[in-house]
């Protein structure tokens, strides 16, 4: 059973409801509910002696956060970076500084910490806000920024300390993300891969699992 991380806004009353109802299911042997408990839970208690405070946790880890709490805090973040909401989210790292490292939408989610995923979403106000506070996630923040093809956000990381590395060029490549690399051209970014070689990219473009003529043309 894959995890369901979040991808858009989700609503926290409802993952409350759904907890509860994972719990009654369960308590009935309802199978996927079972299932859900065999897969999520570490200890699996007896369906007889199930909490609620279970069905969160089985919820949350499903949803890839470790524990309910986490969860609630990544949902609050998250709904904030999506909403392009600064202040929102500057007391929410605020008030719980750990959240600034932690992954935003999940631990296993590549779209990072708050700074990186709000670049991955284009909340400009955030990332603006929050690129000369938290410069150790400045790198993922351009990286998720050239896949996503958010130029001004771009110029903005490289003017915050940014470094256009060797090699950032490979993940749009790979994509046949033609703004990524619009953005990485107008940089003057080197368009090698990081090793230096740049033929690397073209060959990437060409041999990629991409079967979109048009893209492959348009990125070489």
């Amino acid at each position: 059973m894959p995890v369901q991380r979040l991808l858009a806004r989700a609503n926290l009353d409802q993952l409350r409801a759904q907890a509860k109802d994972l719990l009654r299911d369960y308590r009935t042997s309802r199978p996927e509910a079972v299932a859900r408990f065999a897969e999520f839970h570490p200890a699996q208690p007896p369906s007889d002696q199930a909490k609620l405070a279970d069905a969160q946790l089985v919820l949350a880890r499903w949803r890839d956060f470790p524990s309910w709490p986490q969860l609630v805090d990544g949902v609050r973040l998250f709904n904030a970076i999506c909403s392009d909401d600064a202040d929102i989210v500057e007391g929410l790292l605020a008030a719980k500084p750990e959240l600034v490292d932690r992954p935003v939408n999940g631990v296993s989610s590549n779209w990072g910490p708050p700074l990186a995923c709000a670049a991955q979403l284009g909340a400009n106000r955030v990332v603006e806000r929050l690129a000369g506070r938290h410069t150790q996630h400045l790198q993922k923040a351009l990286d998720r920024t050239i896949l996503t093809g958010h130029s001004s956000l771009a110029r903005h990381l490289v003017e915050a300390g940014a470094q256009l590395e060797p090699g950032l060029v490979m993940g749009p490549c790979e994509t046949l993300n033609l703004d990524g690399l619009d953005v990485l051209a107008a940089l003057d970014a080197p368009l090698t891969d990081e090793h230096g070689d740049p033929i690397a990219p073209v060959g990437l473009i060409l041999e990629g699992y991409h079967r979109y003529p048009p893209g492959k043309h348009a990125c070489l």
